[in-house]
């Protein structure tokens, strides 16, 4: 059954890295704990300059999946309780 395993956020960028997550063609994806340390670190490295990014969170099946479709997953693999809000945040898993 496939898990939701941490937080994630895709930046889809013109420069495109090896290894991405089966369902992410372009750009970067990257994993952390939290959201806010992902954009924290993406923004030092980027000079802060704003560019588009796609919160989420990476499974165990290599997808990476918006907010709605990791509560799904979360949800069906008991990994959380269902909630009022129908959106996985990070501090939800740990």
């Amino acid at each position: 059954m496939e898990k939701v395993i941490c937080a994630a956020i895709w930046f889809p960028l013109e420069q495109t890295m090896t290894h991405l997550p089966k369902n992410i063609h372009n750009g970067i994806v990257i994993g952390g704990r939290r959201h806010n340390e992902i954009l924290e670190v993406f923004y030092i490295l980027k000079e802060k300059k704003s560019t588009k990014a796609f919160q989420g969170f990476l499974t165990t099946e290599n997808r990476f999946v918006n907010r709605s479709v990791a509560y799904e997953l979360a949800l069906e693999s008991k990994q959380i309780e269902e909630g009022k809000r129908h959106k996985l945040f990070s501090e939800d898993l740990y």
